[in-house]
């Protein structure tokens, strides 16, 4: 239906979304218990989330809520999406088999503009999946404390190399040295713009 009734959908979602969620109390204890409140969420639960924009993708259809500061005017805080669809081929639950269903993810802003600041990108600090088939009472995924851990790496079998396919053998280094040697004339504008990687192989091929 989202790919062929857009118009339908949308009415459909704008009718149910509310136009403003609030966490309970204590909602985000499990969160702030991660290396001492590493995404800062303590607070978070005071801030009513917005309804700011429905955004729609290929096989599904995303809703965003916004915490701000100064009573809902000010920056935001913090994110709350909810995807409905195709929610798993573009979300931090990596599967292989792409599923419909629902997905939420939080994401606080406030490592990225109170000091010390995060740089880079912020992933969700929480998030939840419900298959559109599974009958169990989702439940709050939080990323868990970094713990150094042992693992075995093991192939499938043995497999052509790439430098063979392209005919690399083990005299290309010198073959290309002595091409280069034998028209040196050719190379000499751009030796003197400093352009050796040109007719050099590195060693490490």
């Amino acid at each position: 239906d989202c790919e062929h009734n857009h118009t339908d959908t949308l009415l459909k979602i704008r009718s149910i979304a509310p136009p403003v969620l609030q966490f309970k109390e204590g909602s985000f204890d499990e969160i702030m218990s991660v290396r001492k409140d590493v995404f800062r969420v303590n607070g978070l639960e005071m801030f009513l989330f917005r309804f700011q924009c429905i955004k729609r993708g290929r096989r599904k259809w995303s809703l965003e809520y916004y915490a701000r500061e100064n009573n809902g005017i000010g920056q935001p805080i913090a994110r709350l999406r909810i995807v409905l669809g195709e929610a798993l081929q573009e979300s931090i639950l990596h599967n292989k088999e792409v599923k419909a269903g629902l997905l939420v993810e939080l994401t606080c802003f406030m490592p990225a503009i109170s000091t010390p600041l995060t740089y880079g990108k912020l992933e969700p600090c929480a998030w939840l999946y419900l298959d559109c088939n599974s009958v169990q009472q989702p439940c709050w995924c939080v990323p868990c404390e970094d713990k150094m851990m042992e693992f075995l790496v093991s192939g499938s079998g043995e497999t052509p190399s790439p430098r063979v396919e392209v005919g690399l053998r083990e005299d290309a280094a010198s073959v290309l040295e002595a091409a280069s040697l034998s028209n040196g004339s050719k190379f000499q504008p751009s030796k003197k713009r400093g352009e050796s990687r040109r007719w050099i192989w590195a060693n490490n091929w």
